[in-house]
This record gives C-alpha cells, sequence and structure tokens, in this order.
C-alpha cells in the first residue's frame, strides 16, 4: 500500500465493534481510552461485512448492536480498509496458507481473512475478543506473513491492550 497507517493503529475485529454497540462497559472504556491516545482505528472488509450479516440476521441483541456500530462508525472515526482488486487475491491465499498451517481452525475462514486483511493493510494490531484469533501462535504467523511479504502484526484483546497502555508511558 502507498500509505501506511500509523505505528499506533488500530484494527478492530468484529466481537469488539459488537460489543461497542452493545454498550459493553469494557469496550466503551476501550474506545475512549482509545481516543484520548488518538489511534487511528480501522475495519477490514471482512469486518464491515460481518456487522452487516448481523445486523440482517442476527438474534435482537446482535441485530441491534451490529446496527448501532455500523451507524457509529463516523462517530467513533473509524476508517474502512479498501483494498485494491487485485490485493483481494493476496488476502485470499494468505488466509488459506494461515488455515492451512493450522493456525486456525479450518472453519474460521472469516477470521483468517480478518488477520491477512489487517497485515496487508499495514495496520500493526489487532484488537479481538475471539479466543482462536487471540490463541494464535504469533511468531508462527508472522513468519508467515513474512515469507509472503505482508506487515507483522500483534493480535491483543481490548483488556490486555488497556491494561500495557495504562502501565506504559510510551504509547
Amino acid at each position: 500500500m502507498a500509505d501506511q497507517p500509523p505505528p499506533n493503529s488500530l484494527s478492530l475485529d468484529t466481537n469488539l465493534f459488537v460489543d461497542l454497540g452493545g454498550q459493553m462497559e469494557y469496550a466503551l472504556a476501550f474506545l475512549e481510552i482509545v481516543e484520548e491516545h488518538k489511534a487511528p482505528l480501522y475495519a477490514t472488509p471482512t469486518v464491515l461485512r460481518e456487522l452487516a450479516a448481523l445486523a440482517i440476521r442476527g438474534n435482537h441483541a446482535e441485530k441491534q448492536a451490529a446496527l448501532l456500530a455500523l451507524r457509529s462508525l463516523g462517530r467513533w472515526a473509524v476508517t474502512g480498509l479498501q483494498p485494491r482488486p487485485a490485493q483481494n487475491e493476496l488476502t485470499r491465499l494468505i488466509a488459506s496458507r494461515i488455515l492451512e498451517s493450522d493456525l486456525l481452525p479450518r472453519a474460521e475462514h472469516n477470521d483468517s481473512r480478518i488477520v491477512a486483511e489487517t497485515s496487508l493493510a499495514g495496520v500493526p494490531y489487532l484488537v479481538s475478543n475471539d479466543n482462536w484469533v487471540n490463541g494464535i501462535d504469533q511468531v508462527r504467523l508472522n513468519r508467515l506473513l513474512a515469507g509472503a511479504d505482508f506487515n507483522p502484526i500483534t493480535i491483543i484483546s481490548p483488556r490486555r491492550f488497556l491494561a500495557l497502555l495504562r502501565r506504559s508511558r510510551f504509547y
């Protein structure tokens, strides 16, 4: 990509947007602190598709939370990542390699795409509550990404990110 996101940029996973839309206390605290630190927020195409699907097909609470999240993206200063058409194939290939390498269960196709989209965009952090995503062996993942000339990423839960941020003076 021509313009790399700043080094404090965060890509948010679908579950965090749903929790923000559901007004979960930890998620709102996360957003408040991230806004104070002026960290740019991003949503990958797969995250936006998942939110739209939840807004249409989720249970009542999921629909409400996903709709509020979608309506609030601008207010939360979230930028939707828009890969060029040629990058879609790269994302698909890396997502497949992530699954083939057993970094995620094969059923976690969307999660593998979110990881690949975040890396391809050059966003250094993926913030997720997903147990599978947080359980990825990040050393193996970043070796795989580097082998394809993708950017390394750090995957972290929002609660862990907040704890680290509160202890750090360098962010």
